[in-house]
């Protein structure tokens, strides 16, 4: 979503970096640890790297909000994703340690995902129902064209404008569209996050 493949992408001239914090367990499924997110965020720092999208949500953790505190000190700007528990109150993490961009989802007409989760730490809502997606090359035979839906998908929209502001978080915020309830609400934060100018006007070339 970001960067993309085949002219497709919200950044397709910047440089990605991705910081695999997955392993599997027992089971064979995937799994995050905190200590695999400290060592991802360490390395983003390492390497100069500002704006952080992070699309994952889970219980709190003591090293984690550690380690986003101390990001925040170095300059980093994370967004993160709220979750997709359909839950009211019930934070998520990192999207709701401070400093966080916590983001929802919402599909083509602004209706909020029923799965994503409320709450004070809902900074934004973005596209995030139904976002196709080209096949990845290296994937397969025949690389699939898809459609995904989630909080995690709606995150990249964020990352892409919170860079086109210049990491000018306020900035960002303070031009999102109103939606649902009047001012700052539960489900979609500050409502529908805007492209500066500058960035729509490049896009429509």
């Amino acid at each position: 979503l970001l960067v993309g493949q085949r002219g497709f992408g919200l950044l397709p001239a910047a440089s990605l970096y991705s910081a695999s914090i997955f392993g599997l367990d027992a089971d064979g499924r995937p799994v995050a640890s905190s200590t695999s997110f400290v060592a991802a965020l360490n390395w983003l720092a390492a390497n100069a790297v500002t704006t952080i999208n992070v699309s994952l949500s889970g219980p709190p953790d003591r090293l984690m909000e550690l380690a986003v505190a101390r990001a925040r000190q170095l300059g980093l700007h994370l967004v993160a994703a709220v979750g997709n528990d359909g839950t009211r109150d019930v934070p998520r993490y990192p999207a709701a340690y401070p400093g966080v961009i916590g983001v929802t989802a919402v599909d083509r007409n602004g209706a909020v995902l029923a799965a994503g989760n409320r709450g004070s730490f809902v900074a934004l809502a973005a596209p995030g129902v139904d976002i196709w997606i080209p096949g990845q090359p290296g994937t397969g035979a025949d690389p699939v064209d898809q459609l995904v839906t989630g909080t995690s998908f709606a995150a990249p929209y964020v990352t892409a404008v919170l860079d086109a502001f210049g990491d000018d978080a306020d900035r960002m915020l303070a031009a999102a569209r109103d939606l649902g309830a009047p001012g700052v609400d539960p489900v979609y934060g500050h409502g529908l996050v805007q492209a500066p100018t500058a960035c729509v006007k490049a896009a429509s070339r």
